[in-house]
Order: C-alpha cells, then structure tokens, then sequence
C-alpha cells in the first residue's frame, strides 16, 4: 500500500506540479508530532486537494484557495513566556516538534491560524519561489 507522501507525489505528477513537492513537504513536516485527529492530518486534506485538480484548470489557484481551509490550521499551540506574552505556533514557519519544547499548550479553534488569507499568500509565495 502507497504512502500518504507517494499519492501526494503521484498527484503532483498528474497535474504537472511536481515543484510543489518541497513546499508541500516542509507544510506537512511543520505539523509533524502535534495530535492531530487522524482523519484531520494535513497530508490527508491535501491529498484530497490534489485529487481534485483538473491540471488545465488554474490547479495553483484552486489548490491555494482550498489550502486557507484545511482542518489541520485550526489546530494550535502557544506557551506564555518570561514577559507572560502569548506566543504562538506558526505551522507556515515553524516545526511543531521544535515549537512544544517551550512546553505548548494546545486546542483547536474554530478558525484558521494564520488566517485563510495569509496561507494563500505564504502558499503563492513558496509556488512562485519554486518556479524560479
């Protein structure tokens, strides 16, 4: 049975975008270690994402406008620090795994963190990089 990363791959190949790979691995790797349901993991949603991708229909556009939406950015962590400021994990930014040694607290929202807006500009940022 193929991994969850070798259908992404296989997707991704499928509609002629295999330069989101790197882009798509660092995401999925950023929630590596947070307990996430099993039916809400990153790699699941984006999978899902690229199934659906017609690649002669704007598939960037549609994949980073379903992307602000995924369950996994409802998801967070934060821990307070010595100024007692709230501080919060970025998954676009930063490992989970290396976030919680500041002993995170974690829950879910209601709504994404970032922001839908801010995945899709960090998402098109990362793609435009890729094509580079």
């Amino acid at each position: 049975m193929e991994s969850t990363m070798e259908l992404i791959e296989k997707e991704l190949d499928r509609i002629q975008k295999t330069e989101w790979l790197s882009t798509i691995s660092n995401l999925i790797n950023n929630f590596s270690g947070y307990p996430i349901d099993e039916d809400n993991m990153p790699e699941l949603a984006i999978y899902d994402i690229l199934k659906t991708l017609d690649p002669h229909d704007s598939p960037e556009i549609r994949f980073i406008n379903k992307m602000g939406y995924i369950d996994a950015f409802t998801y967070r962590a934060f821990y307070v620090d010595k100024n007692e400021n709230a501080v919060y994990w970025n998954p676009l930014r930063e490992r989970y795994e290396d976030f919680k040694k500041n002993a995170a607290s974690i829950y879910q929202a209601s709504m994404e963190y970032p922001a839908a807006d801010i995945i899709h500009k960090w998402l098109f940022s990362q793609f435009k990089q890729s094509r580079s």
